[in-house]
Formats: structure tokens, C-alpha cells, sequence
């Protein structure tokens, strides 16, 4: 029998672990055994980040997640934040894995849900939750239909095709 894959998760949210899980069977399939351990850790970024500082916020956990938690195959955290470009504000979810076969890095981000650019400070200094409840918005998945599971699903799919892209080329 093989031995389980090892995963360390930073966070303790139930809906990312739970995107986290269901892209590793569908990427690596239902038949692989898991190890997961999962815990909080700082992102040590705002926490309502912007631009880069999500994509910082990520890796840090990331980091911090090694220090913790030794000799595990793969490192992931997920930052929610806020990316803007051509005048758009985007709330995205960015998850970061750490391989630690490769000892690389790689990125995968969800699909962005536009906000108004001209609330993007509102938004950094109450944080996206009670700007949304103030504008009379539950949550954004009323506006979009999806989960922030789905999201961090979505976001760590990429990322470790991104991870399986890179392997076969350093293979060929």
C-alpha cells in the first residue's frame, strides 16, 4: 500500500479546507490516501489586502506552515484579497503551495468579483464582510452563486496544474 500523501493546511476554515480537499481527489484522484493537518497562521499582510500583498499573505502562511509543521509533501494557504487592474477592484482568492519534492513555489487564483474601484479604501479599513452587509449584501455568493469553497476549489485546481505543468516539463 502507498503511504498517504501529506498536506498541511493553513487555516481552520471549514469551507477552505473542505475546497483545499476536493481539488487535491479531483487533481490527484479519489483513489490516493490523504494526510491532511491543518491549523491557523498569520498571513502577516492587512487583513484586507491588495495587489500584492494577497499573493505575500499567501506565501507567508505558506512559510509559517513549514516552521510548524515539518516534512510534509505539499505546503497550502489560501489569501482572500482585493487585485486591481485597467480600473477594476477584484475580490479573488490566491492559494500558494509549497512542493516540497520541487522545493517550488506555485500559484492559482479564482475568478474575480468586480466591486465599485471608488470604495477600494472603504473596503481595506472595514474589510470586505461589513462592506458588503452595509451595501445590504449577505455575502458574495449571493451576488455570484458561488461558495467561497467553490473559489478556493477553483484557485488550488490551478495551482497544482500549474505544480503538475511544471514537473513535466522539468521531466521532458
Amino acid at each position: 500500500m502507498n503511504k498517504p500523501i501529506t498536506i498541511a493546511i493553513g487555516t481552520t476554515s471549514t469551507d477552505k479546507i473542505s475546497g483545499i480537499i476536493e481539488a487535491f481527489s479531483r487533481i490527484f484522484g479519489d483513489q490516493k490516501e490523504y494526510d491532511f493537518c491543518y491549523m491557523k497562521v498569520s498571513s502577516g499582510v492587512h487583513e484586507q489586502p491588495i495587489g500584492d500583498e494577497t499573493y505575500i499573505g499567501a506565501k507567508n502562511r505558506v512559510n509559517a506552515l513549514k516552521e510548524k509543521v515539518p516534512n510534509m509533501q505539499f505546503y497550502i494557504a489560501c489569501e482572500a484579497g482585493l487585485l486591481t487592474q485597467y480600473g477594476q477592484c477584484m475580490n479573488v482568492h490566491v492559494v500558494c503551495i509549497f512542493d516540497a519534492e520541487s522545493e517550488m513555489y506555485f500559484y492559482g487564483m479564482s475568478a474575480g468579483v468586480t466591486l465599485p474601484f471608488e470604495d477600494i479604501e472603504m473596503i481595506r479599513e472595514k474589510n470586505l464582510d461589513t462592506y458588503l452587509k452595509e451595501k445590504g449584501i449577505r455575502c458574495l455568493q449571493d451576488l455570484v452563486g458561488k461558495t467561497r469553497k467553490d473559489e478556493v476549489k477553483t484557485a488550488t485546481e490551478r495551482a497544482l496544474c500549474a505544480m503538475n505543468f511544471k514537473k513535466q516539463q522539468m521531466r521532458q
